[in-house]
């Protein structure tokens, strides 16, 4: 691999770092917000992540030649075929490699952890609707409540039922 080509690999593999680790904090303070619920803040957090990502996609458009192309991939295949013979770059692409597992399990997370967050809030409204998904409620004697209409918290003639 001539000098040129190297050099254009060195800057993608640095562009990739920094892309990267914005996507790791930015996944990072998108798991705290939804753990503590203060979802107020995700939306700005959420466009920044799209540009991130955006961002990397830009700069794979022109590799991505299938539907199976992945960075990480790309990036294995790089060390293993010896693409490049300098040093600083071949010692580079495994810290890539980890961050790019550690984005991954990040991204893994949060998508369970927004399943389960909506899963909560709309059994909430749910409950609130006097919905048929809402779960069993009981009277003072631990009898079932039956009538949905029963389970509303939100008041039908100014008077709660619950």
């Amino acid at each position: 691999m001539d000098g040129k080509s190297e050099k254009q690999q060195e800057i993608l593999l640095n562009q990739d770092f920094i892309s990267l680790k914005k996507l790791h904090d930015l996944l990072t303070h998108e798991q705290q917000l939804m753990t503590s619920q203060t979802l107020d803040s995700i939306a700005p957090l959420i466009q920044a992540k799209t540009q991130v990502l955006n961002e990397i996609e830009n700069r794979y458009s022109l590799i991505q030649k299938n539907n199976h192309f992945s960075i990480k991939n790309f990036w294995e295949q790089s060390l293993k075929n010896a693409i490049t013979h300098q040093w600083s770059i071949r010692h580079k692409i495994p810290h890539l490699i980890k961050l790019l597992d550690a984005v991954d399990h990040l991204n893994r997370v949060n998508s369970r952890v927004a399943q389960r967050l909506q899963n909560r809030f709309s059994e909430l409204l749910s409950i609130m609707r006097g919905g048929q998904n809402a779960p069993a409620l009981y009277t003072a004697q631990g009898k079932p409540i039956t009538s949905h209409a029963k389970r509303s918290i939100i008041p039908s003639h100014g008077y709660s039922k619950v």
